[in-house]
């Protein structure tokens, strides 16, 4: 048995379902461009680095890696040790 032809009603639901499908996977590209854009290794690529304590915890203020004397700042190459020096507010790293 033959398949009838399509209508003209389901030609344009046909176009109008593709249409959306395109639009959708062009919003869903974009989405995923921008996650990628702040993903962690990119972000650290920019320039930013991580500091983590010696328990592995990320320290987020200078009071955290004051207390916690040593650390290790991840940057977008590589990992290093570092041990902050002084006891002022400012303090330093060696």
């Amino acid at each position: 048995m033959r398949e009838a032809a399509p209508t003209p009603a389901r030609r344009r639901l046909a176009r109008a379902a593709d249409r959306i499908a395109r639009d959708r996977r062009a919003r869903l590209d974009a989405l995923a461009a921008r996650l990628e854009s702040v993903g962690y290794r990119n972000v650290l690529a920019r320039g930013y680095a991580v500091a983590r304590g010696a328990d592995g915890r990320i320290l987020r203020a200078a009071a955290a890696a004051r207390r916690a004397g040593r650390m290790e700042v991840e940057f977008h190459d590589g990992r290093v040790a570092a041990e902050i020096a002084g006891g002022g507010a400012q303090g330093r790293l060696l």
